[in-house]
């Protein structure tokens, strides 16, 4: 109930409204005997910044590659000594990623203004003519 009276708050108090669809399709594997370990793969990761409802339906641009696919290893405590060496022998080491994060850079690279140069020849030409010198 507190959680959802502090959400109440945040939505009554500032002016929010959606800005990103995502979704990914995930498989979640949980360690048999260590509970506090989850892998998860994520793929078919899409987005959009337009239609947001969700009755809208379930589409959008790939984020990443449809070959890639993003894991997730959560361990409350270390993770165990059979991972590590399996994530080592396939050299997959951490690194940190946010689909958010991915998707805004590239939403960037998209709106990113281009810059063109005019000039008009005629002026060109005599900014490039030799001068005299004495």
């Amino acid at each position: 109930r507190q959680v959802i009276r502090e959400i109440a708050y945040v939505l009554e108090s500032h002016d929010l409204h959606p800005a990103l669809y995502i979704a990914y399709d995930r498989k979640a594997f949980f360690g048999v005997g260590q509970h506090d370990l989850r892998i998860s793969f994520d793929t078919n990761i899409r987005t959009r910044r337009f239609d947001l409802s969700l009755e809208a339906g379930d589409y959008g641009k790939l984020l990443l590659p449809q070959e890639q696919w993003l894991m997730e290893i959560k361990s409350s405590q270390s993770i165990p000594v059979w991972l590590s060496k399996l994530l080592s022998e396939y050299k997959i080491y951490p690194t940190s990623f946010s689909k958010y994060g991915a998707e805004y850079k590239q939403m960037l690279e998209v709106n990113k203004p281009q810059v063109i140069y005019t000039f008009i020849p005629e002026k060109a030409a005599s900014f490039f003519r030799p001068t005299a010198t004495a």
